[in-house]
């Protein structure tokens, strides 16, 4: 609700999902847009409404702006696995749909939560919007130098808005391996523990394993008695502490602290190289 003589105007996209039709709906005006993806590629995009480059159909509250008759409307079917990114023009300004497809891909693959998604996603446009080099080829730029020409580059600063959702299956509750990683790190660092781990976790949705870990703690899957899966161990050199945190602290940015030499290497009684370090194996059965 919008108190009438508030100064200022706004695009506006809204969005719902009908989910006894498994139906995505929208109404939207100007240039604040959505994506919907699926299998890592927009099978959606939202267009644009504009009189001219840069300025946008908008709605104030004084009633003389652009009319809610000319949003558009529609509805599309979406499925568990699509993943749907709203935003303002902040974000589609600075961030081309084949970047936005790549962050969204490899936060699927990598277990992001939706909260994730839009963090990184918002940090990308961020970045591009504070750049003004011909390196950043940004939608804005390339729009401007078609409209009026000249040597424009870079990201145009603005309002950044990021929204991310995953439809799901009804009674699948949803699983974000990363967020479960993070969650962790966080408590560790609450505890204040002067002490540096490795760290594997494998939530179990529905009938998909998926899994993030960080380090040599790692794990195998066998079917029919063979290793079907097999985790790779990350480590900075051999004999040294692999990567032993992670957590995203700021949008887009994920960072990281090592340490060196956790692991003592000893010779047994018959001759074979050894780690002396704790021994910790789980079995889970499905």
């Amino acid at each position: 609700m919008v108190i009438k003589g508030t100064p200022g105007a706004s695009t506006a996209v809204v969005l719902s999902l009908d989910r006894s039709r498994a139906t995505l709906r929208w109404a939207y005006i100007g240039d604040s847009a959505f994506a919907v993806l699926r299998g890592g590629r927009i099978v959606h995009r939202s267009a644009e409404q504009q009189r001219r480059f840069n300025c946008p159909y908008q709605l104030n509250s004084d009633d003389d702006g652009d009319s809610l008759a000319k949003a558009e409307v529609g509805g599309m079917p979406v499925k568990d696995g699509d993943v749907v990114v709203a935003g303002t023009d902040g974000l589609f300004d600075n961030v081309h749909d084949d970047q936005l497809a790549r962050a969204v891909q490899m936060g699927t693959e990598l277990g992001f939560s939706p909260k994730n998604m839009a963090d990184i996603i918002a940090g990308v446009a961020y970045d591009v919007s504070k750049t003004k080099t011909e390196r950043a080829s940004s939608p804005f730029s390339i729009g401007y130098r078609k409209a009026y020409g000249g040597n424009y580059y870079g990201g145009k600063e603005e309002d950044i808005t990021v929204i991310v959702a995953a439809p799901q299956e009804t009674g699948v509750p949803p699983v974000y391996p990363y967020a479960l990683l993070e969650l962790a790190y966080k408590k560790a660092v609450a505890s204040a523990a002067p002490r540096a781990s490795t760290a594997v976790i494998l939530p179990l949705a529905g009938k998909a394993l998926k899994w993030p870990y960080i380090g040599d703690s790692g794990f195998p899957v066998l079917q029919g008695g063979r290793i079907a899966r097999r985790s790779k161990p990350q480590r900075h050199g051999f004999t040294e502490a692999p990567p032993t945190r992670t957590a995203t602290t700021s949008p887009g940015r994920t960072w990281g602290r090592r340490a060196r030499g956790p692991a003592t290497l000893w010779w047994s009684p018959y001759g074979n190289l050894g780690v002396r370090c704790p021994v910790s194996v789980v079995i889970g059965a499905m």
